[in-house]
């Protein structure tokens, strides 16, 4: 039997969250004294001077309200081991990374219903076929949107709703909504991360706010069976993400799966997810709110691809796991990439 949420994301447009947000306690991460084999079948310790403590994570607990999740600041490792098995070949060596501001992560994908609430078409079917069907409906995922397309949508929520946008696109080809392009784009404030308006997340926000404390593949638990292109059934994903076993094909609804410990909802598969960040290998650690804007052309003239998480639908076991990450071109149009927005509270 399937798990259903529970009442669904607001209609309409996003609404502007405030606190007061409950009070948060600080533990030791002691990947840095530990190993964890026992967990994870492999020791992910970084060694020094990657790893330097203290590195204290948050307790983990859920406080989500219309339509937003409270993500507390905190210190975390982030990449995978190399002992892990399967593995992208390109992912970063465990890193410690320290997020340094308190943020807001939307509880959902960016639906369809809150897309079209500020005058965006809804593009979701235009596309040719693909892995997946599309799913059309005001709490289907929105897709079929650039990179542009999501930054625009969220500086005109942030105007609505009396913050500055985060990023200024310049020379500028087509319209909002419509497949944007932009050859310019400047973030408003340094670092990226102090804007208080609407924004894409980081590399290292999405990461952080999928394994909710967790050193494990999954925050559900380990992928026990297959390789990276395998699709096989795994008790610590079905019930919580759509993903190449279950998805049917077709995208979902948001919220049909069980949340995860910050009470996020779809945070792996159905569909990926733009960052604001290039795809890049982490330096070595530790580091703090780390981003890469860069583009959206190399010095060469070649096209930055965007680094996009969590996986979509047709992604196997592996491919959903908290420290894979996929590219897109800034172009990308697909029903299967969307957007989650966050806002930092300062």
């Amino acid at each position: 039997m399937d798990v259903q949420a529970t009442g669904g994301p607001p209609a309409g447009e996003p609404r502007k969250l405030e606190g007061p947000f409950p009070p948060v306690s600080y533990e030791p991460d002691d990947r840095c004294a530990r190993s964890y084999a026992e967990a994870v079948g492999c020791d992910i310790r970084p060694k020094p001077p990657e790893c330097v403590g203290p590195c204290k994570h948050p307790v983990v607990q859920p406080f989500c309200r219309e339509g937003w999740c409270y993500i507390p600041k905190g210190c975390f490792i982030m990449g995978e081991p190399p002992c892990q098995k399967p593995r992208a070949a390109a992912t970063a060596e465990p890193t410690q990374v320290t997020i340094s501001h308190d943020f807001l992560l939307q509880e959902h994908e960016l639906t369809q219903s809150q897309w079209a609430a500020l005058g965006y078409p809804n593009r979701v079917d235009e596309q040719e076929k693909t892995k997946a069907a599309a799913c059309v409906g005001e709490t289907c995922p929105a897709g079929t949107l650039t990179w542009f397309d999501a930054i625009s949508y969220a500086n005109v929520l942030s105007a609505r709703q009396g913050f500055p946008a985060c990023m200024e696109l310049s020379e500028c080809e087509g319209e909002a909504g419509k497949g944007l392009l932009c050859k310019k784009f400047v973030p408003t404030h340094t670092p990226y991360s102090a804007c208080p308006g609407y924004r894409l997340p980081t590399e290292a926000e999405q990461e952080y706010a999928t394994r909710g404390g967790t050193v494990t593949s999954l925050y559900t638990g380990m992928v026990l069976k297959g390789g990276i292109s395998d699709c096989v059934l795994d008790c610590a994903l079905h019930f919580s993400s759509w993903h190449c076993l279950n998805h049917g094909d077709a995208v979902h609804r948001v919220g049909e799966r069980l949340p995860s410990h910050w009470g996020l909802r779809d945070i792996m598969g159905n569909v990926a997810e733009y960052s604001v960040d290039v795809a890049y290998l982490l330096p070595k650690g530790p580091v703090v709110d780390p981003t890469r804007l860069a583009g959206p052309v190399t010095p060469e003239g070649v096209p930055w691809s965007r680094s996009v998480g969590k996986g979509a639908v047709y992604s196997t076991t592996w491919g959903i796991s908290s420290g894979m990450r996929f590219t897109a071109s800034d172009g990308t149009l697909s029903r299967g990439l969307g957007v989650r927005l966050a806002r930092t509270l300062l």
